[in-house]
């Protein structure tokens, strides 16, 4: 018998919603198709989860002060005791500081979706981050970062961390589901009617779709007649009413519409002109592999290392982009603002800029090929047998 099959792994989730339940299924999907014996911990309830797992627990307490995470440690012990993986992967920063300091035997691996530098600048907890990954993440057995830039962050900030203990393993996708998926048929004509131009995210700051709207109101009459802007993604936020408002000063309001959080994304995304992730900060957007699977011409500013890795740029990883960037497999415009705000409507003009190439350039073929790096099969294995 394989040995694989003997293989017991715990998936520790933070919630059973959203992209990063999504990205946790398909690695859950892959490491059962291998044989192996998989049990997921899942450290907070969502009223939506979007999968059910088959062998799933989920901690449950009224308790919120500062003792919850010693509550949690002590819940995810009793199922460490109960389950006794060989190998544990946290998914998540906190689900990674969980997981440490409930002990065990088990092979610890914790995956990392952002640079260190962008956990500090975003969340402004410099002393939290830095007791973190010195103290705690130093004592995982394996380190895996979704991207090379997240590998290189750890490694300069934090040398006391073994340099083979960090290696850069890519989130693994399920690309023939997501292409069957693409193919569902939607019940919205404009996308037969327009170039639709679409947007995957919640609609929150981070996220920047301000950005994407101001762009879009610069384009000509006639090419506003031709295009539809898509918002996809939660929009029961406080952000959401800003740009609402923008929308109806900038008289777009025919122009752009707001389709909510949505089952399948898929279909709408294969059936769009043009994706575009217009976000401050992200580590490697698994969206835009996503919509680079449909075979759709992105657009992303550049909000980190990881998006240059992506679209297979030949140009070297330039934070202070001022233009925008041509890739084998998409385009790049600047994300300025990061640094200073006065520069937002140089991004804008920037943004705008990528927009028009592309809804001009219809026939510009990219390079779609850049997705085979996210085959499971290339993947997989750095979970089932991490020590080779």
């Amino acid at each position: 018998m394989n040995s694989k099959s003997f293989k017991k792994v715990l998936l520790i989730l933070p919630i059973n919603s959203g992209t990063m339940a999504i990205r946790a299924y398909d690695l859950y999907f892959f490491l059962k198709k291998n044989n192996v014996n998989v049990a997921v911990a899942i450290l907070k309830n969502s009223e939506n989860p979007v999968f059910k797992f088959e062998n799933e627990y989920i901690f449950e307490s009224r308790v919120k002060s500062i003792f919850r995470i010693i509550v949690k440690t002590l819940w995810l012990k009793k199922i460490k005791n109960k389950f006794k993986p060989d190998i544990s992967i946290s998914v998540l920063n906190g689900c990674s500081i969980v997981n440490l300091l409930s002990g065990g035997n088990d092979f610890k691996i914790g995956m990392f979706r952002a640079p260190v530098e962008q956990l500090r600048d975003w969340n402004g907890e410099f002393h939290t981050t830095n007791f973190t990954y010195r103290f705690l993440f130093s004592r995982l057995d394996k380190l895996y970062c979704v991207s090379e830039g997240i590998r290189k962050s750890i490694l300069e900030n934090y040398p006391q961390i073994k340099k083979e203990k960090v290696e850069t393993v890519y989130n693994l996708f399920d690309i023939e589901k997501i292409k069957l998926l693409g193919k569902e048929p939607i019940d919205v004509d404009f996308f037969d009617k327009y170039k639709v131009i679409v947007n995957i995210g919640r609609i929150e700051k981070i996220k920047e779709q301000e950005r994407l709207i101001r762009a879009y109101s610069l384009l000509d009459d006639q090419t506003k007649k031709e295009t539809k802007l898509v918002f996809i993604g939660d929009n029961k936020t406080e952000y959401f009413n800003e740009i609402s408002q923008l929308i109806n000063d900038l008289n777009l309001n025919e122009n752009i519409l707001f389709l909510g959080e949505v089952k399948n994304p898929y279909k709408y995304i294969s059936k769009s002109k043009i994706f575009v992730l217009s976000s401050i900060q992200e580590g490697l957007p698994g969206v835009l592999i996503e919509a680079l699977i449909l075979e759709v011409p992105v657009i992303s500013t550049n909000s980190s290392y990881g998006v240059w890795e992506i679209l297979s740029s030949e140009s070297e990883y330039d934070k202070k982009l001022s233009t925008m960037c041509i890739t084998k497999s998409g385009i790049i415009t600047s994300n300025l603002l990061v640094e200073d705000v006065s520069n937002k409507d140089l991004d804008i003009k920037n943004l705008c800029e990528a927009l028009r190439y592309l809804i001009k350039n219809e026939n510009n073929q990219f390079d779609f090929n850049c997705i085979d790096k996210f085959r499971q099969e290339n993947i997989i294995e750095k979970y089932i047998n991490p020590t080779e």
